[in-house]
Parts: C-alpha cells; structure tokens; sequence
C-alpha cells in the first residue's frame, strides 16, 4: 500500500512538471497602453492616430491591452467589425467605464474597440487590433525570470476581458472631453518568463516525490 502511494505521488509530480513546463513554453507576453502616452482619448485633443499606433505594434495571443482614459468622459466598447466601421455602439460585446481596462487578448484575429460617447468614435476615437500566434519562448540557460504582471489590483482572466470594476453599462456621459491623460506611461512594458527556477523546483519535487 505504501509503494502505491508513492507510485501515485511521483506520477502526479510528473503529470504537474509537464504541464508547467507546457506553459512556460509561452511564457512572452507584452502589455501594451492604447495610444502610448496619449491613452485613450479623442484624437484630435491628445494628437494620436489610433491605426497608425496600432500598425506600429504587433500583437500576440496571451498580450494584454490597457485603455487608459478618464472615468465617466470616455468608455471602451468592444463591437463586431460592421458596428466598428459605422460608429455603432448599440449592442456592444463588452462596455467598460472604469478608466484602466484591461483586455486580455486570448484568440488570434482582429479586435475592434470604439469609444461609445456621441461623437467620440466619428472623431477618430476607434482602434482595430490584429493578433497573431503566440511565440515560443526557447528555455535558455543562464537566463533571468522576469515576471510579466499587470498593474496592481488588475489581474487578467485568459479568454476573457478584464477591467478593474463590474462591467455593467453606465449612464452615458456628455460633457465635452477636457484636456488629455497625463498618468499614461509612454510605451508598453515588455516582461519574459524564462522557465530556469520553476523548472528546478519542480525537479525537485519529483525527485523527492519518487525517493519516498
């Protein structure tokens, strides 16, 4: 009975090593800030081209997007294509309000996200996102973990977008926009998962596992 319950452990720590390092293998991920320093915002208050920021990024599955902009003046809808290019906010697939939204993109294809107040998306205020497979990160040695997180009190669900309060539709805001965002950081933060430790650690386990 004994040697059975060790049989099972070290199967299960093999089952567990495995899967890890299945994950690991994925392990790049860049979190990118809509419109860079400008955030999100009309276009011709901040002076930012939301096609030509997006053309200039490249974008992968496991990637993370954050809309920065100000709370109850913009939102961030995200629509199907035929809504996108006429401006329709009508029946969006998601509406978010909370002023930091977190988008994780977790499919392959395009994305499209308008901003729903009147007069906002006809303004420019649109971005089409295109994603393609995610890269394999090689497992070098002598390389240095750098977990990739996103800003505190955001965690990211993969499959789903995120946002840092209930996505329920708000009352929609009218006041005219003033001014641009100053908090936005100027660039996306790039992070790479490199699989040295965990790796060793769950080895360790295994050998453990299997000694007993």
């Amino acid at each position: 009975m004994p040697r059975m319950q060790g049989n099972n452990t070290t199967l299960l720590s093999l089952v567990f090593a495995l899967w890890l390092l299945s994950i690991l293998q994925n392990a790049e991920a860049v979190q990118h800030i809509v419109g860079g320093s400008a955030g999100w915002s009309i276009p011709v208050i901040v002076n930012v081209n939301y096609t030509t920021w997006s053309r200039r990024h490249s974008f992968r599955v496991g990637d993370i997007l954050l809309f920065r902009y100000i709370q109850g003046i913009h939102t961030v809808d995200q629509v199907k294509r035929t809504d996108y290019e006429t401006c329709n906010d009508a029946e969006p697939m998601s509406h978010y309000t909370d002023g930091n939204t977190l988008i994780f993109l977790s499919r392959t294809g395009a994305y499209y996200f308008i901003c729903g107040i009147p007069g906002h998306c006809t303004g420019g205020q649109k971005v089409e996102i295109q994603v393609k497979k995610a890269k394999k990160t090689s497992l070098s040695p002598g390389a240095t973990p750098g977990p990739s997180l996103p800003p505190k009190g955001l965690t990211p669900t993969p499959g789903t977008p995120v946002q840092s309060s209930a996505p329920n539709r708000a009352p929609r805001a009218t006041a005219p926009p003033q001014g641009s965002l100053s908090s936005a950081n100027s660039g996306p933060r790039k992070a790479e998962l490199h699989a040295i430790l965990p790796i060793s650690l769950v080895m360790g386990w295994a050998m453990a596992a299997t000694s007993r």
